[in-house]
C-alpha cells in the first residue's frame, strides 16, 4: 500500500496510485512534529488570523493525539477551529472527499471566504 494512504482508503486508489504517485514536497517520512518543528512556536503564537486545521483520523505520518499540545501554540487568535474526519494523509483520495469539502466550505463562508 502506498505510505500516505490510510488502510480504509479506496481500494482502487490504493490499487493504482503507485503507478501515478509524484514525489510529496514534503517527504513522506515526516511526522508531525517534524512539520510543525517547520511552524515554531514562536511564529505560530503571532497568527492572528482564524485559523483552522484538518487531519485524518486515520493519517499514517500525523498522529491525531499529536494536534492538540500543537494547535495550543495558536495563541494570538481565539478563532480556531480544529476538525478531525475520517480518512487519512491523502484527504483528497481517501473516502471521505465529499465530507472534507462541505466542512472546508462551510468554515470558508463562516469566515468570509
Amino acid at each position: 500500500m502506498p505510505p500516505l494512504l490510510s488502510a480504509r482508503a479506496d481500494p482502487r486508489i490504493k490499487a493504482i496510485l503507485p503507478k501515478y504517485e509524484e514525489l510529496d514536497p514534503c517527504g513522506q517520512e515526516l511526522t508531525g512534529e517534524q512539520w510543525f518543528t517547520g511552524l515554531d512556536q514562536t511564529a505560530r503564537a503571532r497568527i492572528a488570523r482564524p485559523v483552522l486545521i484538518v487531519y485524518g483520523d486515520y493519517d499514517v505520518l500525523f498522529n491525531p493525539e499529536a494536534w492538540e499540545p500543537q494547535w495550543a501554540a495558536f495563541t494570538a487568535t481565539h478563532d480556531r477551529t480544529l476538525i478531525g474526519i475520517p480518512d487519512g494523509q491523502m484527504l483528497m483520495l481517501d473516502r471521505h472527499v465529499p465530507l472534507t469539502r462541505s466542512l472546508l466550505s462551510t468554515w470558508m463562508d463562516a469566515h468570509g471566504l
